[in-house]
């Protein structure tokens, strides 16, 4: 793993970071800005609100994954301090409906398990996503 500062957000699942270099959350995928997908304006608003610019990150690898995505983008799971304890953003977006678990790139992935139960806790509680857009059911 490593350290490295957040530059900027670019959607609901992907950062830049340290000089230039874009992360994809593993196992997450979150509504299309692109696309203006049902919660996605909501959903990077989610992610801007865990780091602002500059804070510092740690970036970890899935020994089961590609070290990057077919766009070049790395694949890492992402974690910030919160309270003296680091927290993984990957499972928070999902758990608070920003994001939904990404199931066909969960398989074999070291934190699956997480993931998972924290999207089924986000669909029991009506979360995010989950209360505001049809599809996502």
């Amino acid at each position: 793993f490593n350290l490295v500062p957040l530059l900027d957000v670019l959607d609901g699942d992907t950062i830049v970071v340290g000089s230039g270099t874009k992360v994809r959350y593993i196992g997450v995928d979150a509504p299309e800005l692109t696309h203006s997908d049902c919660w996605s304006m909501e959903a990077v608003s989610a992610l801007k609100e865990l780091a602002n610019r500059g804070t510092m990150l740690c970036l970890m690898a899935d020994t089961n994954s590609s070290d990057k995505d077919p766009y070049g983008r790395l694949l890492r799971y992402v974690f910030f301090q919160y309270e003296n304890r680091w927290l993984m953003q990957n499972t928070h977006l999902v758990r608070i409906g920003a994001a939904r678990a990404y199931k066909s790139y969960l398989k074999n992935k070291v934190d699956k398990t997480e993931i998972l139960d924290s999207e089924l806790q986000a669909r029991l509680e009506n979360l995010g996503g989950w209360a505001h857009c049809p599809k996502w059911n």
